[in-house]
């Protein structure tokens, strides 16, 4: 019977992977509270100062129709009266070809949930507050 004798590349190899296990562990739980996006809504038309200069994580579907500014909405919500609307920008990172699924999605009716309808928690920085009255007026971005 041959016996194995673990080689210092293996235990440096596990060493390794066992930090970035618990890296990763530790980055998917920040503590930082997740609101919905009618929490944040809510926030923002209630009481916009509380909420105005703060980043918060966000947990919706992120609804792109083009133009500059992309709504995050609760799953099964309209993003025009529902949704919180968001300057485009670095914390949607959409390519090719998501990009295009995404846009079909959005804007083509009958392909409404092509992209899977994942939700996705979302950091955006407020800045604004929430009009009723002006659906593109984005209130903060990422």
């Amino acid at each position: 019977m041959k016996r194995h004798v673990i080689s210092r590349r293996e235990i440096v190899f596990a060493v390794v992977v066992s930090i970035a296990a618990v890296l990763g562990a530790l980055r998917l739980t920040s503590g930082s509270p997740v609101y919905s996006v009618a929490q944040v809504r809510y926030g923002l038309l209630s009481d916009p100062h509380a909420w105005i200069g703060r980043t918060v994580q966000i947990r919706g579907l992120d609804i792109y129709p083009g133009g500059q500014t992309a709504f995050i909405v609760d799953p099964g919500n309209d993003p025009y009266k529902a949704g919180l609307p968001v300057r485009n920008g670095s914390w949607q990172t959409p390519t090719f070809p998501h990009s295009f699924i995404w846009w079909l999605g959005s804007n083509v009716s009958f392909l409404r949930g092509i992209d899977g309808g994942r939700d996705e928690v979302y950091t955006i920085t407020l800045v604004r507050p929430l009009r009723k009255g002006c659906t593109y007026c984005s209130v903060g971005h990422g």
